[in-house]
């Protein structure tokens, strides 16, 4: 193994620390007890430290392997450790040392030995007749942990069976005929780690499965399209649709977005249909599917709402059904003016179903959910955490209502809560979150101050979603990188046609400036029809205050979310005496003096004191 190689996580074989196995090209660690899938990065530090056979490995050297000899700061390597010795403590199977000044040393539990590669092993030639039954006997568990793996061994408690077909190619394409194998491959996988008993089709175990997935790749005018059809096996009924179209040249992780996006509803259904405890028909089941997708993938509220009509219609007395219906209205009212009686309606219709939910069964987080989100955002924060929390105590699986949950910690305040739950969420299996997840990670790692990280979190997030990854940069141009790599990624993004050319006009002509200059107030002329929470961004950003509080009332109208409050361009907005008045207007108060400390409480230099200003002194 190379010192400096820079480890490549899809050619590393598995291998094994102590009692727990490495399946580093699926990010997988088991263990007696439990398995886990890892961030990137920590999989990369852990395959760097393991295969240092308890030599002591350099933080160059990490940097070097892991992050590609990137500039990263200290905050993103001690974070990964932090990671790993969590990982560690869950395990027990080692531990990491710090060595001062020098790096880091994996020690694995007791006298287990770091495991090598398959291949290196077998051809260890020193081994005692001993060792070798051993190493041997470790193998042939390794390896039967990889081969279930890999054909989609289900975990005990199943909530489905899923036969993956392969999928058609109608070209002569080689290129075509590798990324449907993988796809195919990728379901499985995807599958397999959220439960779903999902098995390569074909005969033998692949014909138990209750639902078929089929499909075709192909190449057309310069895009690549995966068409996907999940069919009730009996019937051969085409339950649901999907199609993802990317450009030839990004092929990279087409197989696992393609997964995922299927994945996600799938979930979705087959969850709720044991939850439920009943067996769905064919049609109720394709509703059910449609739903799920339009809301798990597209964010279509139409297409939402008209699904979700169409299934408490055809099932009435489902409770997962009504309580997937409110979820429908809530995140539809999202799409319109927060104000309007249409939204209103909207709302009032996600708790009246989530009502009749909750009588036909009151332990149906996704009612939970959808009350919670029944309200707008910018507001209501106590109401809307205690039914998280409801949903979390029912489900603590909830996928997306972690995910709802992190934005409503990010509106008080609560930033660093957020990222350990998103952290969490990140580490999970759900395919509804995986990518939800990883936009949080970008996001928070650069309000916390670690751009790197967010960074690193940034490229994983651009093989699998390349147009969610761009919309993430502009946000980075925007809001946090300094001005010149600003500049340089902004006029790429208008290059790709991922940015219009007056938004990026604004963004420009303010960075072409002086951000810091104490004499600078104001936005270029430029920037007068930009929305009104990136004016106050970038007001806050160049240190106008005044200005940013003059448009504060037109942000939070428009955009509702009081993150933006909490981003670390507002520190000297929210060190203003105007600050703690307009959150006490905004109801923000009333919520921190129920014990919920926002973050910027213990910020140094802040000149006045949180319990104070908040009136919980005598």
């Amino acid at each position: 193994m190379g010192e400096d190689r820079p480890i490549r996580l899809a050619s590393e074989a598995p291998f094994a620390v102590g009692a727990m196995a490495v399946t580093p090209a699926v990010r997988e660690v088991a263990w007696p007890s439990g398995r886990r899938t890892l961030e990137p990065r920590v999989m990369q530090v852990l395959v760097a430290l393991a295969g240092a056979d308890g030599a002591v490995v350099g933080r160059d050297t990490l940097v070097q392997r892991c992050w590609e000899g990137r500039v990263v700061g200290d905050a993103a390597i001690n974070r990964v450790i932090s990671l790993l010795r969590q990982l560690a403590a869950e395990t027990q199977a080692f531990s990491v040392e710090t060595v001062t000044k020098v790096g880091y040393r994996l020690q694995p539990a007791e006298t287990a030995t770091v495991a090598r590669p398959v291949s290196a092993t077998m051809r260890t030639p020193t081994a005692s007749l001993i060792g070798l039954a051993m190493a041997g006997l470790i193998l042939a568990l390794l390896l039967g942990y990889w081969a279930n793996f890999v054909r989609g061994a289900a975990p005990p408690e199943a909530i489905g069976r899923v036969a993956v077909g392969r999928f058609e190619v109608h070209q002569a394409d080689p290129e075509l005929e590798r990324l449907a194998a993988g796809l195919s491959d990728a379901l499985v996988g995807v599958l397999t780690r959220s439960g779903v008993e999902a098995l390569p089709d074909g005969g033998g175990q692949g014909g138990r499965g209750d639902l078929r997935i089929a499909g075709s790749l192909d190449r057309e005018a310069g895009e690549l399209i995966v068409s996907t059809r999940v069919l009730d096996r009996k019937t051969g009924m085409v339950l649901s649709t999907l199609r993802l179209t990317r450009p030839a040249d990004a092929a990279a992780g087409l197989a696992d977005q393609a997964a995922l996006n299927l994945a996600a509803g799938l979930d979705c259904a087959l969850e709720d249909r044991k939850r439920s405890g009943r067996n769905f028909s064919p049609t109720v089941l394709a509703l059910y599917l449609n739903t799920c997708d339009a809301i798990a993938r597209e964010g279509n509220g139409p297409r939402m709402l008209t699904a979700a009509r169409r299934l408490v219609a055809a099932a009435p007395d489902l409770a997962v059904a009504q309580a997937l219906f409110g979820v429908a209205q809530a995140n539809a009212a999202l799409d319109l003016d927060l104000a309007s009686e249409e939204a209103k309606a909207l709302r009032q219709g996600a708790r009246d179903a989530a009502a009749q939910a909750l009588a036909l069964d009151p332990k149906t987080p996704k009612a939970y959910l959808a009350i919670a989100n029944s309200y707008r955002p910018g507001g209501q924060w106590a109401e809307r955490e205690r039914n998280y929390l409801m949903a979390r105590q029912i489900d603590p699986n909830l996928g997306p209502g972690r995910m709802s949950y992190v934005g409503l910690l990010r509106e008080v305040g609560r930033v660093r809560e957020a990222f350990t739950i998103d952290e969490h969420a990140m580490d999970s299996a759900d395919p509804r979150t995986l990518i939800p997840a990883r936009v949080f990670g970008v996001i928070l790692n650069a309000q916390l101050g670690d751009l790197d990280e967010a960074e690193a979190r940034l490229a994983e997030l651009e093989r699998l979603d390349p147009q969610t990854a761009q919309g993430l940069a502009w946000r980075i141009a925007t809001n946090w990188q300094a001005p010149g790599p600003a500049r340089a990624r902004v006029r790429t993004l208008v290059a790709h046609g991922a940015v219009k050319p007056k938004a990026a006009a604004c963004v420009l002509d303010y960075l072409d400036g002086d951000i810091a200059a104490a004499t600078r107030r104001g936005l270029p002329t430029s920037c007068a029809g930009a929305p009104a929470d990136r004016r106050v961004m970038l007001l806050a950003r160049q240190g106008d205050t005044d200005g940013a509080y003059a448009e504060i009332d037109d942000a939070l109208a428009t955009n509702g979310s009081t993150a933006l409050l909490f981003d670390p361009a507002m520190k000297g907005f929210r060190a203003d005496p105007r600050f703690i008045p307009l959150a006490r207007r905004l109801g923000l108060v009333d919520y921190w003096r129920q014990g919920h400390w926002p973050d910027f409480c213990t910020e140094p230099g802040l000149p006045y004191d949180c319990r104070t200003a908040f009136g919980l002194n005598p």
